[in-house]
């Protein structure tokens, strides 16, 4: 069995999913103070969407 190579087929994925939370993680954190309103400028999307 070839188990290394199915590491390999997943790991660019993995690494572009933890430089995906990393910047989302160092963005919510440098905007705290508009943190809130962000979220629901999230809610407000997905609410619209369904229309």
């Amino acid at each position: 069995m070839r188990k290394r190579g199915i590491v390999m087929d997943y790991l660019p994925w993995i690494i572009i999913a933890l430089v995906v939370l990393t910047i989302l993680v160092i963005g919510i954190a440098l905007s705290k103070d508009r943190g809130i309103a962000a979220i629901d400028m999230i809610k407000n999307l997905f609410k619209s969407g369904g229309h």
